[in-house]
């Protein structure tokens, strides 16, 4: 393999490193910022469960969550889950 080769290798490594660390970065760790994305409420619509969906998302992948973000995930998800058994029977 040429260093050239190499070289283009390692950049794309490098770039999905900091794709990974900035992701991380914006996850929502206070009430006001996980309220803005979604608020602990019973989902009523399909672009609420969408968004639910999201956070839960990004909170779940969290290695050390905070008590707020895994209170929030256990709520949302509790939600989601009632919400896909009304309208995504099995």
């Amino acid at each position: 393999m040429s260093n050239a080769t190499r070289a283009r290798k390692t950049k794309c490594v490098d770039h999905s490193k900091d794709r990974v660390t900035s992701s991380v970065k914006t996850v929502p760790s206070t009430r006001e910022e996980l309220e803005a994305i979604y608020p602990l409420r019973p989902i009523k619509t399909e672009r609420e469960y969408d968004r639910a969906r999201a956070l839960a998302a990004q909170l779940v992948v969290l290695t050390d969550p905070t008590p707020l973000q895994e209170e929030w995930y256990d709520q949302i998800t509790d939600y989601m889950e009632a919400y896909e058994d009304v309208h995504y029977p099995m």
